[in-house]
């Protein structure tokens, strides 16, 4: 008797919504109605896989600490959530 690994949820909604036209941006929305700080960040997410989360964002004032640079903090936070 097999049996088959079953694939986390977003991975399976990610590999289905991502054939559709802006399947990837509404899978950004979902994730980020799901975990709410995702919103202030605006993910897209490039690629995603077991082990692999690849997040890119817009470099803007709402993702930016106080001298003026990207915090690290969203895009460490991102990928388990993703995954």
């Amino acid at each position: 008797m097999t049996t088959a690994i079953e694939q986390p949820a977003a991975l399976r909604h990610f590999e289905r919504m991502s054939k559709w036209p802006a399947g990837r941006w509404l899978f950004a929305r979902l994730i980020c109605f799901r975990a709410p700080y995702f919103a202030s960040i605006r993910p897209r997410f490039v690629e995603l896989r077991p082990g692999l989360c690849q997040v890119t964002m817009r470099k803007r004032r709402a993702v930016q600490n106080h001298i003026g640079t990207e915090s690290r903090w969203p895009i460490s936070v991102s990928s388990p959530a993703a995954c």
